[in-house]
């Protein structure tokens, strides 16, 4: 997997794990068009508590009812605000799960449908 670094704060959340990415191609997924979409989800991440449970899902080729990915938008305007794009994956697997060192990489793939949603909260000036 090509681990290329993330927006800063970005997360994956599947039920009540919730896992700080490193790298991947997380930037590809706010923007591509639908129809240029890559096939899978390459996430690169720091072994945790997390772990196990995605090698289990990994191995046992468990469908995920829903995963979200929260990236933190680029603030473009110069204003100070909170801007995230929230993407959910559902019906999903964990795929391709493997360590080296203090950093795992794995994929998100075959799943059945993907919601995009920018969310943006403004501060009051």
């Amino acid at each position: 997997m090509l681990a290329r670094e993330s927006s800063a704060n970005s997360t994956i959340r599947i039920g009540k794990l919730a896992i700080g990415v490193a790298g991947g191609n997380i930037a590809a997924w706010p923007d591509t068009p639908s129809d240029k979409l890559p096939e899978a989800l390459e996430v690169a991440s720091q072994k945790g508590r997390h772990s196990a449970e995605l090698e289990r899902l990994s191995k046992e080729r468990t469908r995920i009812k829903s995963l979200t990915l929260t990236v933190a938008a680029g603030n473009k305007s110069g204003q100070i605000n909170v801007a995230s794009d929230v993407i959910e994956f559902t019906n999903a697997r964990i795929k391709a799960y493997g360590v080296d060192g203090k950093t795992e990489s794995w994929q998100v793939g075959d799943f059945d449908r993907v919601n995009r949603t920018k969310t943006t909260a403004r501060k009051p000036s």
